[in-house]
């Protein structure tokens, strides 16, 4: 990607035209009322283009670790080309911006990949700017998927674990690929009406194509469409322009994304899904009933599955947390039967896992993205209208001040006297975003996570594959790059914790 993008800069910078109009916009944009006030700390960069050929293109929270470290500063400044990040390395930060002046922070960066050619704005209503249109689908949204509404839902998730558990035990090896499924699954029933069966893939795989986007516009090339818009009138078939070919398949993915699910299942309308509600609430909308369903559907499937595999991942690396957590299991729900959502109260060290995974690998290392409304000082900083500030949830989640040892996995962080100590920062309010733009679909995330795993781990033990010589091969923890970020393909081995799971599974009613 560098090598395309130093051929189109190149290619730019040569017209003489378009240097002289980047270097004004640059010049007063970047000294745009800001005289009397501090300078954000942060990289130095080029004249024009400023930091643009620093920022990485594979796992750039690492290398934003290293100028928090380098400037001594929770809140450090990039500027791509104009274009000021401000990037927040710690929960105070986040918090005083995102959360206390949610209104000034209320808006969401303008994606032109994302939004004008991959059309994400129509079926994730998370990319809509600030406004009518975006508070009309997410007070629908809301309706639906706010925790007084999640319990209805629980059926329909307890039913899918169970299923997944028939799954694993049928082909352990596959277990990856069966967590993929459970959660499309789980919202493909409540939002559409329509179950899947355990070998029905292909409305996973269209929203696994759709997701993948995301990935897409931050590895392709196609982020640096939001640093030069004009970029966007390249031809695809122009040597070095595949992001622009990538981005326009997107697009027709994404079309079908929102649209097969919804014609299918407003044909045969189940009464209890969220569709039949929402075109009952919108008078037949079919846009905003379409675009509010596949919000669900898509994006509540891509983080959720993130989640589960790096759950997995760490209870094979960890086998003393499996059997604590199988420990506590053991005493609350016995062995002659499945765990319930009576039962997490109950839980503590479960729901302290849940936790220790979304900080220990975060499935959103950048964090959620905002864009100022009005001009802001905040502590002597001048940050200008239409900055994007970003919480650097890397960061935050592995700050020694809030979470002692950071890097380890130690779910015991969040214990004290056998119960959740509320003392301890919880991780998933900065993993789920804050203030306005807080991600609306995080409890039914977490209900979902908890009865899947519960469930598992009542069942199954888990642990890194054996070589050839019955020796275990070490797994290892890292991430891949992404708005949505997955752990690295691994394998794991899964084993019944005893005799008795075959038959428990057997005489369930699925």
């Amino acid at each position: 990607m560098i090598f395309q993008l130093y051929n189109i800069l190149r290619v730019a910078l040569s017209d003489p035209i378009i240097v002289l109009l980047l270097g004004v916009f640059v010049v007063l944009w970047s000294t745009r009322s800001s005289s009397g006030y501090k300078r954000i700390p942060g990289p130095r960069g080029l004249p024009l283009i400023g930091n643009l050929l620093q920022w990485p293109t594979t796992r750039p929270w690492l290398v934003l670790d290293k100028w928090h470290k380098e400037y001594k500063s929770d809140i450090i400044s990039v500027n791509l080309a104009g274009l000021q990040i401000v990037v927040l390395g710690s929960m105070k930060r986040a918090s005083d911006l995102h959360e206390k002046r949610s209104a000034v922070y209320a808006n969401r960066p303008h994606m032109t990949a994302l939004v004008e050619i991959m059309n994400f704005e129509d079926c994730l209503f998370a990319f809509h700017q600030y406004g009518p249109q975006w508070r009309q689908h997410r007070k629908l949204f809301n309706d639906h998927f706010q925790a007084h509404a999640i319990p209805r839902y629980h059926p329909s998730m307890v039913r899918e674990a169970h299923i997944l558990a028939q799954q694993i035990l049928r082909a352990p090896e596959k277990i990856l690929q069966h967590l993929r499924h459970v959660y499309p699954a789980i919202l493909m029933d409540v939002t559409y009406g329509i179950r899947l069966a355990p070998d029905d893939n292909y409305f996973v795989s269209l929203a696994e194509e759709a997701m993948s986007g995301l990935s897409v516009s931050t590895i392709n090339g196609t982020t640096y469409l939001d640093i030069f818009p004009f970029m966007k009138y390249i031809p695809g078939w122009v040597p070095g322009a595949g992001f622009k070919r990538a981005a326009e398949h997107a697009r027709n993915v994404n079309i079908a994304a929102a649209i097969e699910p919804w014609a299918m299942a407003k044909k045969m309308l189940a009464p209890d899904s969220v569709l039949a509600k929402l075109l009952d609430t919108t008078n037949n909308d079919d846009v905003l009933s379409r675009n509010t369903a596949s919000a669900a559907y898509l994006a509540g499937s891509d983080t959720t599955v993130s989640t589960a595999h790096t759950l997995v991942l760490a209870l094979a690396m960890h086998p003393e947390v499996q059997r604590k957590a199988q420990k506590e299991l053991d005493e609350v729900v016995g062995v002659n039967r499945l765990p319930t959502f009576e039962d997490r109260n109950q839980l503590p060290y479960i729901n302290a896992i849940f936790k220790e995974a979304s900080r220990w690998q975060t499935v959103t290392p950048l964090g959620n993205s905002r864009r100022s409304l009005v001009d802001d000082v905040y502590e002597g900083y001048f940050i200008p209208k239409v900055s994007e500030s970003s919480p650097h949830s890397g960061s935050i989640h592995h700050d020694p001040e809030n979470y002692p040892n950071p890097f380890a996995f130690d779910p015991d962080r969040f214990m004290k006297d056998g119960k959740l100590n509320p003392d301890v920062l919880d991780p998933t309010s900065v993993a789920f975003g804050l203030g306005r733009r807080v991600c609306p679909g995080r409890f039914f995330s977490n209900d979902a996570l908890y009865i899947t795993f519960a469930t598992l781990l009542s069942l199954f033990n888990f642990a890194p594959p054996l070589d050839a010589d019955g020796k275990p091969i070490a797994l290892k923890a890292e991430m891949m790059t992404g708005l949505i970020s997955q752990c690295t393909p691994y394998k794991c081995r899964v084993t019944p914790r005893s005799a008795n799971v075959a038959k428990l599974l057997s005489d369930l009613d699925v």
